[in-house]
């Protein structure tokens, strides 16, 4: 069997500029909500920085590799990127925050049936999360990257 990928599909898979527009769009679109929700307590900020950084990648590898180098948010978006992984403390706080949100939740609108299918949905989530490996590369911190030779 010929393992190669047929020319005819490669160019079915080629960026159009108005595609990489589409996905540059789409891209800034959640980066800019992940940013947004960094200063709102109990709001998702790295989801929607994984999400700009795979619709960078479709449209605008130069983002893409300014969002990685990020030295905030660049180390936990690699581990993501490159290995679908974790740090313990991350991990911690991502379930931590969800409990804490689907308790807030829960105070407001009691346990009715879509409030029990959405704590589900979430210990699902959570039960994920927690299966995640710790990244195998030390991430760089602030400090360290700010040191020169």
């Amino acid at each position: 069997m010929n393992s190669e990928i047929p020319p005819a599909a490669v160019a079915s898979r080629a960026v159009t500029p108005r595609t990489a527009r589409i996905w540059r769009g789409f891209g800034t679109a959640s980066v800019a909500v992940g940013l947004f929700n960094a200063f709102v307590p109990l709001l998702p900020t790295t989801i929607f920085l994984i999400i700009g950084v795979w619709a960078y990648g479709k449209g605008s590898p130069e983002l893409r590799a300014k969002l990685l180098a990020d030295p905030t948010f660049g180390p936990a978006l690699t581990n993501w990127v490159e290995e679908r992984a974790m740090t313990r403390i991350a991990k911690w706080q991502c379930i931590g925050t969800i409990i804490t949100g689907y308790v807030i939740t829960l105070g407001f609108v009691g346990f009715t049936t879509v409030s029990v299918l959405v704590g589900a949905g979430l210990a699902g989530l959570s039960l994920f999360l927690s299966s995640r490996p710790a990244p195998t590369r030390c991430p760089v911190s602030r400090s360290a990257a700010t040191l020169g030779p």
